[in-house]
């Protein structure tokens, strides 16, 4: 499987399909995990949209000079959360930013169980913008 968007499609599948993960949203947001890939950058995701995880491509080297292929794939997970801050151990916490990290740990565990024996997981980055965005996360 080296097509990079059937790649894409059949990890957003496998999310989808998580009970774990959609039993996860339901405990934290009394609402069914939406995936997507692709979104409309102008339209973003409102109350009511989320929990929900988008991925799209970003870039795929591959060639002659190229030892192995690499897709890059990116994975947003959005959640809205208007909950109050509260004090843990008197430090200010959003509980939106901890379940934004939770349910990134649980989407890159069922990719990484998804990932097809021909390819692997060589890399995951993650990228934080908690404050911008608030109450979505």
């Amino acid at each position: 499987m080296a097509d990079m968007i059937e790649l894409m499609h059949t990890l957003a599948v496998a999310v989808q399909a998580s009970t774990g993960i959609q039993a996860w949203c339901q405990t934290h947001y009394s609402q069914a995990l939406m995936v997507s890939e692709g979104w409309d950058g102008q339209a973003p995701p409102g109350e009511n949209d989320t929990p929900l995880v988008v991925f799209w491509p970003e870039d795929k080297l591959a060639g002659q000079n190229q030892a192995l292929k690499i897709h890059n794939i990116n994975v947003a997970v959005i959640l809205w959360d208007e909950t109050e801050p509260a004090a843990v151990d008197n430090v200010l916490v959003f509980s939106g930013q901890r379940n934004v990290e939770a349910l990134r740990q649980l989407i890159l565990e069922v990719i990484a169980a998804n990932v097809p024996n021909t390819l692997r997981l060589a890399e995951v980055a993650t990228e934080w913008d908690p404050i911008d965005q608030s109450p979505l996360y």
